[in-house]
């Protein structure tokens, strides 16, 4: 007697699911994410305690990732520093070993010049807000935020950028993280209103 096709390839396959193991349960890690702009010393600051990162991120834009026992800081897809995550807020500053230069060795200092220069190519109109910025963070206090300005200029439309900009100039606004919601605000102004009276379907 010749078995039914159909009900012989269901019974094959329900004993090939019979056979399976499940899989182990695996959940996800929870975190707070941040985004953190590393500062002229090495930092980045999480509930007003400062983790240390390599020294060759500063002036760079970091991911750090708050779990209930770590402070992950990557760059990119790269983790670049793992700390104990500090619960209290203490206001100091927490170094791993291996970002302790040694006796006699300085952290390695950027010429801010081929920045400046890079900008004032790409952007002749912020030459005035940019001698401000000098003078406003004199010396290797510049150097991350010119940084900054490029990764914005590469991140954000050039129009928008070069109001926000000529904003800050007129107001005397150097905080570039504050420059930036500027930018964010006109930008979702622009690009995300709703039109409740649905004009554009007549």
């Amino acid at each position: 007697m010749r078995r039914h096709p159909l009900r012989y390839a269901a019974n094959a396959r329900s004993g090939r699911v019979a056979g399976l193991r499940p899989l182990p349960l695996w959940v996800p890690p929870v975190y707070l994410l941040h985004h953190r702009l590393v500062d002229v010393q090495g930092y980045v600051s999480i509930d007003n305690n400062r983790y240390s990162v390599p020294n060759d991120l500063i002036g760079r834009r970091v991911e750090v990732r708050q779990t209930k026992e770590h402070i992950e800081t990557y760059r990119g897809p790269r983790l670049v520093a793992v700390h104990r995550r500090v619960l209290e807020p203490t206001g100091r500053k927490y170094r791993l070993p291996e970002h302790v230069y040694k006796r006699g060795q300085a952290p390695p200092r950027v010429d801010s010049a081929p920045l400046e220069k890079t900008l004032l190519e790409r952007l002749p109109e912020i030459a005035e807000y940019l001698q401000a910025l000098k003078k406003h963070y004199p010396g290797h206090y510049l150097t991350p935020r010119l940084r900054r300005l490029l990764e914005m200029l590469n991140d954000y439309p050039r129009p928008v950028l070069l109001e926000a900009l000529e904003t800050a100039r007129h107001y005397g606004l150097f905080d570039l993280e504050r420059v930036e919601k500027l930018i964010l605000r006109k930008l979702a102004r622009e690009h995300f209103q709703i039109n409740p009276r649905g004009d554009d379907d007549e």
